[in-house]
């Protein structure tokens, strides 16, 4: 008698590998992603007005300093 598989079975291993992989690399892009977004820069001088107000985007800069607890 030979030992047969049944005929729905099959070797999950590649799949699964394959899966890691594809999270792995999704990780990867992730990151590469995360790091071009970009940071508020309180130093920027679009900030402010020449008369010294805030722009929009330096209130928009406070809040996220607020948010992240820099401020």
């Amino acid at each position: 008698m030979t030992d047969k598989k049944p005929p729905h079975a099959f070797d999950a291993k590649p799949v699964l590998d394959l899966i890691a992989s594809i999270e792995a690399d999704l990780q990867r892009l992730k990151g590469l992603v995360e790091e071009q977004v970009e940071k508020f820069d309180p130093a920027n001088p679009h900030n402010k007005t020449p008369e010294g107000k805030l722009t929009e985007e330096g209130v928009e800069c406070c809040y996220r300093m607020f948010d992240e607890g820099k401020s």
